[in-house]
């Protein structure tokens, strides 16, 4: 008998084993980190993404943020539906009940300051990290080895493993021509990057003419291609119209002063319907009429 016993509790043990075996990362957490990644911009503000996979039988994760001090602070799921989720201290509650995965998107200013001209990204990780830092600037310090560097659309990334992390950078601001060449210079700045700035100007300025003698957008003929809006979308149709078609998602809600969740679903719905497009500039997002 006691053979038996044994043999079936050892039975009992291993198809427990191969039952569970899926769920094993997330038996610590109720979550596993699939990506994080932090954009970091030459004012200092840094923006972070992760995206999670969690357990869909339980009701909340703790997810443990870079910083207690966020702003446009976002939890949707896999489908994009807005989470409910509650931030204390740093730590962060996401009512997950039911999904299978959670994308985490916030800014903050607390993780990098400045001194003497030089910037510092200080922060603590719990999982690994993609790191980019900002556009044209040079790390002159990093306390620990990176576990790689790479370059991305003139940004030096980083791949970092967990840990706390400490990274010294400058930016460049502008370009001395080399010993002896001087001549074929302007206020220190070499001759070529004045032609590509004053090229800059004017292509800036191209697009916006352009942009002011684009033909007027009928509102009325608009809405009567979509009589099924709801009043809320309308209005933010108008005003979309009144800004030329395209306006960023922060001028939308304090224009019109609405909460930031409520204009994000309601942009949301627009694009679903395919009448607004909406893409990421720097860190916020802009908003347009699908026609234009």
């Amino acid at each position: 008998m006691k053979g038996i016993d044994s043999s079936l509790g050892l039975f009992v043990a291993v198809s427990l084993l191969v039952i569970l075996s899926p769920l094993d990362l997330y038996a610590l957490d109720g979550y596993e980190v699939v990506s994080a990644n932090a954009w970091v911009f030459r004012d200092g503000l840094v923006y972070v993404k992760q995206v999670l996979l969690v357990n869909v039988t339980q009701p909340t994760v703790v997810i443990q943020l870079l910083s207690a001090e966020t702003e446009n602070l976002i939890v949707v799921d896999e489908n994009d539906t807005l989470l409910d989720h509650e931030l204390q201290g740093g730590f962060l509650t996401v009512f997950s009940l039911g999904a299978s995965a959670a994308k985490v998107e916030y800014d903050t200013w607390s993780l990098t300051e400045k001194e003497a001209g030089v910037w510092t990204l200080l922060m603590t990780t719990t999982h690994d990290i993609t790191v980019l830092m900002p556009v044209n600037s040079t790390v002159i310090f990093v306390n620990e080895p990176p576990v790689a560097i790479g370059t991305e659309d003139e940004r030096l990334v980083l791949s970092l493993d967990e840990g706390s992390w400490e990274i010294s950078y400058v930016l460049e601001i502008s370009y001395a021509p080399p010993p002896g060449d001087a001549g074929d210079a302007l206020g220190g700045v070499r001759f070529e990057y004045w032609v590509i700035g004053v090229s800059a100007v004017l292509l800036v300025s191209l697009l916006l003419l352009l942009r002011t003698r684009r033909p007027a957008i009928d509102v009325d003929r608009l809405l009567r291609k979509h009589p099924d809006l709801r009043a809320d979308e309308r209005r933010i149709l108008e005003y979309l119209v009144e800004r030329g078609g395209r306006a960023f998602e922060a001028e939308i809600r304090e224009s019109l002063d609405l909460p930031r969740v409520t204009v994000w679903r309601i942009i949301k719905r627009l694009e679903q319907k395919g009448i607004v497009a909406v893409r990421k500039v720097g860190v916020q997002n802009e908003v347009s009429l699908s026609s234009l």
